[in-house]
């Protein structure tokens, strides 16, 4: 078996990276198979097919704006499986905090596709290096900088996070 890791998939311009060849990668149009495809590539190779043993990965972040770029041909080429934050294994204060952040951010958002991933709290820095320069950025791309909104998302947690009007700073401190 062999495997092909595409990571970031949906930023690519898929129909200029598969070309023909994504029919190809179809079940049951692989190499041996009941509706077995060749074709012809640009470079004149003949006979050209997929076979059987090897699997494409492709990776995405589904919170990413770029995802409406993947058309409906990959969509129904691929298996789409969602992998979400884990809350063991690491320090308790963290998965408790990230338990938090993410209960708020599915209230406010309604999907489960803008959940903090687990792997910014498995690093050994301090929860406010965390908080100031990984999660309240990215809560800002996803609030379109509404500083009143990521504020609100720690409302339930440990911390109180405020925007500093005049100083245009992240104010963070532990109850």
């Amino acid at each position: 078996n062999y495997v092909l890791v595409i990571d970031e998939i949906n930023r690519a311009n898929i129909s200029k990276v598969f070309g023909e060849l994504i029919t190809l990668l179809e079940d049951d149009k692989r190499l041996g198979e009941d509706n077995e495809l060749k074709i012809t590539l640009p470079n004149g190779e003949k006979e050209f097919g997929v076979p059987p043993n090897l699997y494409l990965i492709g990776t995405m972040n589904t919170a990413d704006k770029s995802i409406a770029l993947v058309d409906i041909a990959l969509r129904r080429r691929f298996e789409f499986i969602g992998y979400y934050p884990l809350y063991e294994g690491y320090d308790i204060d963290s998965i408790e905090l990230l338990k938090q952040i993410n209960d708020a951010i599915f209230n406010e958002k309604k999907s489960a596709d803008y959940l903090i991933g687990h792997a910014y709290f498995m690093n050994g820095k301090s929860i406010q290096s965390i908080l100031l320069n990984k999660v309240i950025p990215l809560l800002m791309e996803y609030f379109s900088g509404k500083t009143e909104i990521v504020s609100r998302i720690f409302n339930n947690t440990f911390y109180n996070v405020n925007y500093d009007i005049v100083n245009y700073s992240w104010n963070i401190t532990q109850e």
